[in-house]
């Protein structure tokens, strides 16, 4: 328990949309030494924010548990979590992750309100920050503003509740360092 916590940091489409699944709280890892009162640099690392993406949120588990397991033996991972916090957002789209592990190559979230009732709803978290929203790069790609497509950005930057708890929790803890 002085290592890590679970953090609350919101809901899926799902759990904020009466009348539906149930859907699934947005849950971050907190690791760090809650005893050290040393200032702390802070790392947040997101993971599976496409649903069908399961690596991701496997080997940033396996993260989780190295630093664990490794508390008091490893001198480099007792200083990383005596002197630093590190944030990790597991599953960034769990609603989406349970339409992928049925089988299907799920990658936006579950929204029903694009596309309805089909397997091509949703939005694509991954285009659906605030930041660039509607950005397109020959190296990137593009976003699509068409509902059905696989790359849909939503409506509007930060549409998605998802995407609005993200950028709510990351404000959070890295707050604005620029000049008024």
């Amino acid at each position: 328990p002085t290592l890590a916590q679970w953090i609350d940091m919101g809901d899926s489409w799902e759990k904020v949309t009466p009348g539906g699944n149930a859907g699934y709280d947005l849950r971050v890892l907190r690791l760090t030494n809650a005893n050290s009162t040393a200032p702390k640099a802070k790392l947040f690392s997101m993971s599976s924010v496409h649903a069908r993406e399961y690596a991701p949120a496997e080997l940033n588990t396996r993260f989780a548990e190295y630093l664990i397991n490794n508390y008091n033996v490893d001198a480099d991972v007792t200083w990383l979590l005596d002197y630093n916090e590190i944030h990790l957002l597991l599953q960034a789209n769990p609603d989406g992750r349970k339409w992928a592990e049925t089988g299907n190559s799920w990658r936006k979230n579950t929204n029903n309100n694009y596309c309805a009732n089909t397997t091509s709803r949703g939005a694509d978290l991954n285009r659906n920050w605030p930041f660039k929203w509607n950005y397109c790069s020959a190296a990137l790609g593009c976003s699509s503003g068409v509902q059905c497509d696989d790359l849909y950005r939503g409506p509007s930057a930060a549409s998605e509740p998802e995407t609005q708890s993200t950028v709510a929790y990351i404000r959070s803890i890295f707050p604005d360092q620029r000049p008024d």
